[in-house]
């Protein structure tokens, strides 16, 4: 088999793999940090608002969409420029719409304000359709990555997919995937 990429390639991904886990392992073995479920979901309402910000635009790009959208384009033409109209929309709605609410009633989640206005019952039939949905979701996600990870470097997908996994669930199970975000 030809080799796919050359030692810098290899280099690169390596270091960017890497990087990716050794922040993840550094704020969570470094201490005092995100003791408390407010810490951890709420930053302690002490983040600044430029990390926020970046990682909620990042938090709506997936794989799919860093690998997708350049071939839709190509494929379709710029039409799909037009979907981005939507995303200042649902950030002003989320913003002047549903946080003030959230705020007020001193919840965190939808899920929390869904129990406190519909019952229980409410919260977690939503809650298990949203788990359900996020599972069939990131198989997608994974897969698109490790299969250019594998076109690539010639590595196997399930490979890629298991490398591409453990360095995403490292560095956001700690809860600092915000300032991950703002990385990239």
């Amino acid at each position: 088999m030809a080799q796919l990429l050359g030692i810098v390639d290899y280099i690169v991904i390596a270091i960017t793999l890497a990087l990716s886990t050794l922040i993840g392992l550094y704020f969570r073995f470094s201490g005092g940090r995100q003791k408390t479920t407010n810490e951890f979901l709420m930053g302690n309402q002490n983040v600044h608002i430029l990390p926020v910000a970046v990682s909620i635009i990042a938090t709506s790009l997936s794989s799919v969409s860093v690998l997708g959208v350049p071939a839709e384009m190509y494929l379709h033409g710029t039409q799909y420029v037009i979907t981005g109209l939507g995303i200042p929309l649902g950030g002003l709605l989320a913003a002047y719409g549903f946080l003030p609410v959230f705020y007020e009633m001193q919840v965190s989640t939808a899920y929390q304000y869904l129990e406190k206005r519909f019952g229980k019952t409410i919260r977690t039939f939503v809650a298990t359709l949203y788990t359900f949905l996020t599972v069939l979701d990131m198989g997608v996600v994974l897969y698109a990555p490790a299969l250019a990870l594998n076109a690539v470097t010639g590595l196997s997908t399930w490979a890629s997919i298991l490398s591409i996994a453990a360095v995403c669930m490292v560095y956001s199970s700690q809860g600092f995937a915000l300032f991950e975000d703002t990385r990239c």
